[in-house]
């Protein structure tokens, strides 16, 4: 491991695998907040990487667990910013709700609805507020992976003295599904292409992918 001077940027050198942030990270943060007696329900998934797995199949076993909870807080969005809204372009919590969240850590972040997915996307249909905090990792999944580790002990530091009573809930998980629609620029096979990219329904409204609808280009481009 190595440590730019100064900044608290954790990385690996070139000859190491990946630096394991991304998930590693989330998972201390809960870790020091169960050591310092933090009320909440923990739960750590499987299989999270590989499609939410851990995460569906506590949403499928077991419902009326996860219906008694108001909210669903991950700690697995890259960055040191966000507070996710949307998840695969629906969305899983409020803007009140990431507002007031925001507020309480006390760190400038903001609404993000730009979230893929993680376990708590597996959630939304049962519980009202699901959202993904920053944690601090850039570049996942590769050796160029960092971890910013002075966001994550301050994140820390707020966190273990964190006061829920201030949190709104908006949001109503029985509500029809609300999408995101917006228009965005795509590479593919070395063409440009400018389109309105919608996410469908997927998997019961929190799914997998999304359906592209090119716009007719103005000149003939190639895409060898």
């Amino acid at each position: 491991l190595t440590v730019v001077k100064d900044t608290g940027i954790l990385g690996v050198d070139a000859t190491s695998g990946c630096l394991g942030a991304d998930d590693g990270a989330g998972l201390w943060l809960l870790l020091q907040m169960i050591a310092a007696k933090i009320p909440g329900h923990y739960i750590f998934h499987r299989e999270e990487e590989i499609g939410r797995k851990g995460s569906m199949y506590r949403a499928k076993c077991f419902p009326k667990r996860l219906k008694r909870h108001k909210m669903a807080i991950a700690f697995d969005r890259r960055g040191t910013t966000s507070i996710i809204t949307h998840q695969m372009g629906v969305r899983t919590c409020s803007d009140a709700f990431a507002e007031s969240l925001a507020a309480a850590i006390g760190m400038k972040h903001f609404k993000d609805t730009t979230g893929s997915y993680t376990d708590t996307a597996s959630y939304a249909r049962l519980i009202d507020e699901c959202t993904n905090v920053s944690i601090g990792y850039q570049r996942e999944h590769s050796v160029n992976e960092t971890l910013d580790t002075m966001y994550l002990l301050a994140l820390r530091d707020k966190m273990v003295t964190f006061d829920e009573d201030s949190i709104v809930i908006s949001r109503d998980h029985n509500a029809v599904p609300e999408y995101k629609t917006y228009t965005s620029t795509r590479t593919y096979y070395g063409g440009h292409y400018t389109g309105n990219e919608e996410y469908g329904d997927g998997d019961a409204g929190y799914g997998y992918g999304y359906h592209y609808k090119p716009q007719k280009e103005k000149s003939t481009q190639s895409l060898s």
